[in-house]
């Protein structure tokens, strides 16, 4: 009986605060808020932590589309396909100014390149969809060679051998106002093709 007595002046004494109650917790906007799921993500996107010569985040040039999924981390669906050994993952949902803001080519099975029309990425070396041909010089300097392009007279391919002197390339794509309009890394020959999978 003391031992019960002492504990509850215990209880008495102690001038910590009740928890909030629900009422008092948040304001009720607050409250109601939770987390975006994975499918109700924005279109836009954030610049994922590694884009480079060797794939894209942990996804490797020549594994899976399961890498490649699992790099992304949200829905991407295929399409694209101009034969069975070739076709693309799309982000999901597409964006609203009617590009597709990245591609993730898949050739025999295997990631080979990725292809970029969307300002919230940024290829190696900074330069995002919108700069101009004078920064491409610039940049990569002594690693560049343009070529023109095999559709518009007045465009160009600026392609960007990489510092290691691996296989993989950069392309962008300029057109007649000397800005870069889309960009992708690959292995070849998948990353010079110039109709996607053709």
């Amino acid at each position: 009986m003391l031992l019960l007595a002492g504990m509850l002046a215990l209880a008495a004494c102690d001038d910590t605060p009740d928890p909030p109650t629900p009422e008092t917790s948040a304001p009720p906007a607050e409250q109601h808020r939770a987390a975006p799921m994975v499918d109700d993500a924005p279109a836009t996107v954030e610049q994922p932590a590694v884009i480079g010569f060797h794939g894209f985040g942990p996804a490797r040039f020549g594994q899976d589309q399961e890498q490649v999924r699992m790099s992304w981390g949200r829905p991407l669906r295929e399409g694209g396909s101009t034969s069975d050994s070739c076709y693309y993952l799309f982000r999901e949902p597409q964006p609203d100014n009617g590009g597709f803001g990245i591609g993730f080519m898949i050739v025999d099975g295997k990631f080979a390149r990725y292809d970029v029309d969307m300002e919230q990425f940024a290829a190696p070396g900074d330069i995002k969809v919108g700069a101009t041909l004078d920064q491409l010089r610039e940049t990569y300097a002594d690693r560049i060679t343009e070529q023109p392009h095999k559709y518009a007279p007045d465009w160009l391919y600026v392609i960007v051998a990489p510092e290691d002197g691996s296989d993989a390339r950069l392309v962008f794509e300029v057109n007649e106002e000397q800005m870069v309009t889309s960009w992708r890394i690959g292995v070849p020959p998948a990353v010079f093709y110039v109709e996607g999978c053709a």
